[in-house]
């Protein structure tokens, strides 16, 4: 049977598939079915074996026998000869709304903001920030509407980052000149949160603001929605404020200093990470960079490059010189990407509303994380050891992921350096027949 999470309505008509996993052989789909007007399903002439079952519709989240959560896994049910279950219950959950309305400083409603929800998920043992969704736009009330929204806990935000990069590089036309040196532009200047000039010759910007009007994630109000609820008053209120701007000069021990893309991102981000970042910024030439419209706070201005040196080409095949096909790619031919020199720099910043001037910001090499492998109970056959694995940052404070690889008899690993900050070892693929028992670092484990 198929029913809605939460009330426990029937679903109907609604289509319904198994895939059964048969032991020595590929899983076998069977054709879909539709329930009845009471949600009821059966799979009739099943041999034995073991089978997940889905149900999928418009307008709910797709489903699966043992789902207990829209992000969660399903269960297999397992079939001996002429075996009947009669329990097989799916639950679906419903799309949730969260709705507002957006003011401006006089209380006027703000027409053209862009409205994001950010759902908290867990990842590595901590709360950061998923992606964001689809921008709802204010209209000409103010209001706005964001849904679609799988169930679960969110943080409303409007969110600013000012863009500023050197007039004189190839992405400086189109921005807007807001020093007298002219050296620097604003590239998003632009919009109804557009930066703007006060009398004195300041520059006034919204700042990224989190429901109910917070300036970071840290200190915003989460927002549950369950299976099919709507959300209503939202409502936020925008004002502008002053800004500083931060200039200074990179440097580089390779001397490649132009072309740096630099983070401003607040350092009070909590459990929550993954702010959006307050301010961007590339360097010139010379390794001079401004970040414009900075509102006051506490920041941490933060770069990372990946200089990599690419391997020749390799000679030309018959194939490519009489443009038939090759032969397939096999598996070994794959290897995760480990050449190259990754800089960091990393340093923090008090904004007080006065412009900061003169920052030196040292680059430098990333720190590599090596180890081994070891194998419980045996040791797969040479042509099979193949593990990736990753390095992902789970805050705002650190930067690039890092991979290893191993591939062959050899059983040692090493990263590409990664700058600090902290991450979550994950391995990615494993040989067949083999699953991850724990990750130990500094006797801890600490694999999720």
């Amino acid at each position: 049977m198929v029913v809605l999470a939460g009330s426990g309505a029937p679903v109907a008509p609604m289509r319904v598939g198994d895939v059964m996993a048969a032991s020595g052989g590929p899983p076998t789909a069977h054709p879909r079915l539709v329930t009845g007007a009471d949600g009821q399903f059966a799979f009739r002439g099943l041999a034995k074996g073991t089978f997940g079952v889905s149900a999928s519709k418009l307008g709910v989240l797709p489903g699966a026998y043992g789902m207990l959560r829209p992000d969660g896994s399903g269960q297999t049910i397992a079939l001996d000869e002429a075996e009947r279950r009669a329990d097989v219950t799916i639950r679906l959950f419903r799309y949730a709304t969260i709705a507002g309305t957006v003011l401006d400083e006089s209380g006027e409603p703000f027409a053209g903001v862009p409205v994001r929800a950010i759902r908290r998920v867990l990842a590595g043992g901590h709360r950061v920030l998923g992606p964001r969704t689809v921008p709802a736009m204010t209209d000409d009330r103010g209001m706005y509407r964001l849904t679609s929204l799988t169930p679960g806990e969110y943080v409303v935000v409007i969110a600013q980052t000012q863009n500023s990069v050197a007039a004189t590089g190839p992405s400086g036309s189109g921005g807007t000149y807001v020093t007298a040196d002219r050296k620097f532009v604003l590239t998003s200047a632009a919009g109804p949160l557009a930066a703007t000039l006060d009398a004195a010759g300041r520059l006034l910007a919204y700042p990224t603001t989190y429901y109910p009007g917070s300036r970071t994630a840290a200190q915003a109000t989460p927002i549950a929605v369950g299976s099919g609820e709507e959300r209503l008053g939202v409502d936020m209120v925008l004002s502008q404020l002053p800004t500083a701007n931060i200039s200074g000069r990179l440097t580089a021990p390779d001397g490649q200093l132009e072309g740096y893309q630099l983070r401003l991102t607040p350092s009070d981000t909590g459990s929550a990470t993954n702010d959006p970042d307050a301010g961007i910024a590339t360097t010139d030439a010379d390794g001079s960079f401004m970040f414009l419209a900075v509102p006051s706070g506490q920041y941490v201005l933060q770069t990372t490059r990946l200089i990599r040196v690419l391997p020749p080409p390799p000679p030309p095949t018959a194939a490519a010189s009489t443009g038939r096909a090759g032969p397939p790619l096999t598996a070994q031919q794959f290897t995760f990407p480990q050449g190259g020199t990754v800089y960091w720099a990393t340093t923090p910043l008090s904004i007080a509303g006065d412009d900061v001037r003169d920052v030196s910001l040292l680059v430098q090499t990333g720190v590599a994380v090596s180890g081994r492998l070891e194998f419980d109970g045996g040791v797969p056959s040479a042509d099979r050891v193949g593990v990736a694995g990753s390095m992902t940052p789970i805050d705002t404070t650190s930067g690039l992921p890092g991979g290893f690889a191993l591939n062959g008899p050899q059983r040692q690993f090493a990263t590409t350096g990664l700058p600090p900050g902290r991450y979550m070892a994950t391995i990615n693929f494993i040989p067949p027949g083999w699953a991850l028992k724990s990750v130990m670092a500094g006797g801890v484990d600490i694999s999720e």
